[in-house]
């Protein structure tokens, strides 16, 4: 495992020079080089992280082999934890964890919003992974042996990803100890570096409020028989500078789409009419007021007739539905601001538009790759209507 550190510590951060506005990065470089035994603590850049095993805890299981070390490689840090064999009947996890407990760490807390990013990079290896109790006997969860990445929000919801594990593992048990404040987030185990919107991640949780929601617990976990590392933890805003979030939903009862600059709007349906609006995503980018040379307004529509919003930049577009077609269109007034394409930033990325034309429903997106989707696959269903405006991306 040791020869893999050059390769790791090379791998490039995704976070890039756009993370703008982070909150959160652990690199380690705080800390000092060495081996910390549970119980210990290790001085992170953001904090202590409080290293722990399920064998101290337990005054049966005798000395504990597992511990967590700091590693250097021209100069840059990384963590690794070990986990080995105990030669008892008591569990082999070790962990390291950031939170706040007993006077440290006071008021740790990472605002969860719908654009907040969780970075990093980590490799591992399990050694002969096994499952665990299924379902309601499994006491604390993911019910198989693992190496997670997990966050815990100020209501006490708890989203486990998880890396390598056990091959026949099953995600998210029933576990009468979690219930609903639980879900787990299978990733690549191969992949070396991660990328994830947590938001998005946390409304897999049935129990999720996301109004006023923080990230409040940070915990990186090898279950039983293995090694990992992990490093460049980075959790927060990646939104370019003066910008706000687009959010995406989807209608499965209207087969629609809806988009919103308007966080309370989109959080209302969220949390009271989730049955009818799925979150899917940041869309993209715009801006909340003509703050950037160029910017324009995108107007919003909605047709009671068809059940549908609509959205253009076009002032003629505009006018000719207010004027021609008030019966079918109600006025909404301004969504967010976005460009032209003569007027748009060179960092902007065009916003394709459709026209289902079945549902009479438009759709609008960023993605290339969900573009070509619809013309070629789909054509008799999405109507191409070309470029709708431009603005940042997700």
């Amino acid at each position: 495992m040791r020869g893999r550190i050059g390769f790791f510590l090379g791998v490039l951060t995704i976070l890039g020079t756009a993370a703008q506005g982070q909150v959160f990065l652990e690199g380690w470089e705080r800390a000092a080089v060495g081996t910390y035994a549970p119980g210990s603590a290790i001085d992170g850049d953001e904090g202590f992280w409080f290293v722990g095993d399920a064998i101290s805890l337990d005054p049966n299981c005798g000395p504990s082999p597992q511990k967590a070390q700091i590693l250097s490689d021209n100069d840059n840090h990384v963590l690794q934890l070990d986990s080995v064999e105990s030669l008892s009947g008591c569990s082999d996890i070790v962990f390291v964890a950031l939170t706040e407990i007993a006077g440290t760490n006071a008021g740790f807390s990472i605002p969860l919003t719908p654009d907040t990013i969780l970075t990093f990079n980590e490799v591992g290896e399990l050694t002969n992974p096994q499952v665990h109790s299924p379902g309601q006997n499994c006491l604390l969860p993911p019910c198989f042996d693992n190496v997670s990445l997990l966050l815990s929000d100020s209501n006490g919801n708890l989203l486990a990803y998880v890396l390598q594990r056990f091959p026949g593992a099953a995600a998210n048990l029933p576990n009468a100890n979690f219930g609903d404040t639980y879900r787990e987030i299978f990733l690549n185990p191969n992949a070396g570096s991660y990328r994830r919107n947590v938001f998005t991640d946390f409304l897999t949780i049935p129990a999720f409020d996301p109004t006023g929601a923080q990230i409040t617990f940070v915990e990186f976990r090898v279950d039983q028989h293995g090694t990992a590392m992990i490093d460049d933890i980075a959790i927060g805003s990646q939104a370019p500078a003066g910008t706000e979030p687009v959010f995406r939903f989807f209608s499965p009862v209207f087969d629609c789409h809806f988009f919103t600059a308007n966080e309370a709007e989109a959080f209302k349906l969220v949390n009271n009419f989730p049955d009818i609006w799925e979150f899917e995503n940041v869309a993209f980018y715009a801006l909340p007021e003509a703050s950037v040379t160029g910017a324009l307004p995108v107007y919003r529509f909605f047709s009671p007739v068809l059940a549908s919003h609509f959205y253009t930049i076009s002032e003629g577009e505009k006018n000719k539905l207010i004027n021609q077609f008030s019966d079918i269109w109600i006025f909404e007034g301004i969504a967010f601001f976005a460009f032209a394409a003569d007027v748009r930033p060179p960092e902007t990325v065009p916003a394709f538009r459709f026209l289902n034309n079945r549902s009479g429903c438009h759709f609008y997106t960023t993605n290339e790759a969900e573009r070509d989707k619809l013309i070629n696959h789909f054509p008799d269903i999405w109507i191409f209507e070309g470029i709708a405006w431009y603005a940042y991306p997700p």
